[in-house]
């Protein structure tokens, strides 16, 4: 599998540039992917402020990691809860608890 970044300039006309790419098994996590990309691009000072993380590269736990590791905000979606729990309503699950970032909650 594949996984890469790409830079969009803030000038309109400028081309986008792909600025990192890592390659790893299927059995890695998609997460483990992004965070590597972070990496990347934070050694090479590319690190966008607030890079955009689709569904599949982002859990509960990256936005947090980015933000102590590289103090940036990453933004995208985090995937419904699929577990047993929220299948069978019986319980609390992830979609009972909102994280509030500014009160640190």
């Amino acid at each position: 599998m594949a996984y890469a970044a790409a830079i969009r300039p803030c000038e309109p006309d400028a081309p986008h540039l792909i600025a990192q790419v890592v390659t790893g098994t299927a059995a890695g996590s998609d997460v483990e992917f992004t965070e590597q990309i972070h990496d990347g691009l934070a050694r090479r000072e590319l690190l966008p402020d607030v890079p955009l993380v689709d569904a599949d590269c982002m859990d509960a736990a990256l936005p947090a990691g980015a933000r102590r590791e590289h103090g940036i905000e990453s933004l995208g979606p985090v995937s419904t809860d699929t577990g047993r729990r929220a299948k069978a309503d019986d319980g609390y699950c992830v979609d009972h608890f909102t994280v509030d970032w500014d009160n640190e909650r």
